[in-house]
């Protein structure tokens, strides 16, 4: 049956982008859009699908709402196979425990991932989320916990495979509760666990390590103070699976190399962060690299201030797997990384952070750009230096897989680039047809004739922000009314503007203006 019988013949075919740009572009649609997104056809509807996306879904019980929820349950308890309440958060704050019971009768068994801040609440709950897989505990208030008589049964949530007690901010006593409940009532799919680990705990820590080291594949550790080397050296020689290992902390120059040293070679690590980790050295790259060199796909080494270039260039030993690279706030310059990885073309790496990297300059982002031709992200945050007119040319042009993310692109926003000059704004309409939202907030060498060239060649612009451009008058909202029929929201800020010039003309076309002067007062605002 044809249910759009009325609806005329198109030639439009969907673009052919890769799966992953995709779901990048459904990531940052809303609720409401993934909705639409669904009804295009039945490919889209699988990719909505992926769980990041997913839990864009969330239903959040408070203290205020916890009454009006348990009504629509109630009320609709024969649609839940319809819903997606997967991620749902319980802010305690005097929740009603009859109100919480009433809702998970009917929602328990639709919950995939849930984020609260109180064992009893869970313990509340402890039969009805038979399809729990997910756990965080966020900010915690003190509970006054006697651990011989809680009714809390981690076994009782038999598809649990991820939990995050890592905040800072949960209570030591839960974070002990948990732990002494992990090793009483074994967890049997257990997968990722993410710990802060202190000393008052390590041992009890320890202890609950070795009982799960043969399933983990993910392990998240949040170091905050030191540590005793030679057992957790005996520990690490216990990962069989391991996967996935976030160290966050810094720790020990010895503590990191009898870590790496005592995983076993069979575990195929595919992913490690060390976050800030300041000891960490190009030694220990190198031993890294070496290891797991057939296995090693992403790497994050934000902050790892004692690394050089000389380390980086021996990134060449998993220059054929490694996939996304994070070198942001490193004291390194693009020479070991060209070295490294890019001598020639790599077409593997995807995403690259390069962000806040001092001395980093547009001619290395220019050979960069060339050398990764198929990445999906590239990071140059407060790289002053690395932005100009050649760099952006080289991004626009030479990179293939953001060519095609470019074409459909619908926002775009590039913030205080000082070093960039305006005058091939005439190049957007080519490079980013489809945009709907523009902003350049604090370019301050744009001025009132590089609006027509901005605007008359995109003609589904409905918003356009040009905040704190000093350069620009009045005359830019002339432009735009002239060059623009799809115009709808204009802001512009920081406008050496004289109060008595006249009101702008022919406002009744936007939805919403706002023009303000220096020092931010507002001087016209239309919505």
């Amino acid at each position: 049956m044809n249910t759009l019988s009325d609806v005329p013949v198109s030639d439009f075919t969907l673009p052919e982008l890769p799966t992953e740009l995709w779901i990048q572009i459904f990531s940052y649609l809303s609720y409401g859009d993934i909705q639409q997104v669904k009804l295009v056809d039945k490919h889209w509807c699988q990719l909505t699908n992926v769980s990041h996306i997913k839990r864009k879904i969330k239903l959040i019980i408070t203290a205020h709402n916890v009454e009006s929820i348990c009504e629509i349950v109630e009320r609709r308890k024969q649609s839940f196979d319809n819903l997606q309440y997967e991620d749902v958060q319980i802010h305690r704050i005097e929740i009603s425990s009859e109100y919480l019971l009433r809702i998970f009768t009917y929602l328990g068994p639709y919950v995939h991932h849930l984020k609260l801040d109180s064992c009893e609440t869970l313990s509340l709950l402890n039969d009805l989320l038979p399809e729990l897989n997910e756990l965080i505990f966020a900010k915690t208030l003190s509970e006054e916990i006697d651990i011989n008589s809680t009714s809390l049964d981690l076994g009782k949530f038999p598809k649990l495979k991820s939990i995050d007690m890592s905040c800072i901010f949960v209570d030591n006593s839960i974070k002990r509760l948990l732990l002494l409940n992990l090793m009483k009532s074994r967890c049997e799919h257990l997968e990722l666990l993410s710990l802060e680990v202190n000393r008052q705990q390590e041992e009890l820590i320890l202890n609950t390590l070795e009982m799960y080291a043969n399933t983990l594949r993910n392990l998240v550790i949040s170091i905050r103070a030191e540590l005793d080397i030679m057992k957790w050296q005996e520990m690490f020689k216990k990962f069989t699976q391991l996967e996935v290992l976030k160290i966050v902390g810094s720790v020990g120059e010895d503590w990191l190399g009898v870590l790496f040293k005592n995983i076993p070679k069979e575990t195929l690590l595919r992913a490690v962060a060390l976050n800030h980790s300041l000891e960490f050295n190009d030694a220990q790259l190198e031993f890294i690299a070496q290891k797991w060199c057939h296995s090693l796909e992403f790497l994050d080494l934000m902050g790892c201030s004692k690394l050089t270039d000389l380390g980086i260039t021996r990134l060449s030993l998993i220059k054929h797997k490694l996939r996304d690279l994070n070198l942001s706030r490193c004291r390194i310059s693009a020479n070991g990384l060209l070295q490294g990885l890019a001598e020639k073309t790599n077409k593997t790496l995807r995403n690259l952070n390069l962000s806040h990297i001092r001395g980093l300059i547009d001619e290395y982002v220019c050979t960069l750009t060339q050398r990764f031709p198929n990445l999906n992200t590239l990071s140059l945050e407060n790289c002053e230096g690395a932005i100009t007119n050649d760099s952006m040319s080289y991004i626009f042009c030479y990179n293939i897989r953001l060519q095609e993310f470019f074409m459909d692109l619908t926002k775009l926003e590039i913030k205080f680039c000082l070093r960039v000059l305006t005058k091939n704004f005439e190049r957007l309409p080519k490079y980013f047809p489809a945009l709907e939202e523009l902003s350049f907030p604090g370019w301050k060498n744009l001025t009132d004739d590089d609006i027509p060239n901005i605007v008359k060649g995109l003609p589904r612009l409905r918003k356009l922000n040009v905040n704190d451009c000093t350069g620009l008058t009045l005359r830019t909202l002339d432009y735009a009314l002239k060059h623009s029929s799809t115009l709808r929201e204009l802001n512009m800020g920081f406008l050496d503007l004289e109060l008595d010039e006249k009101e702008p003309s022919k406002q009744n076309i936007f939805l919403r203006l706002e023009i303000s002067k220096l020092g931010n007062q507002p001087f016209y605002s239309l919505e």
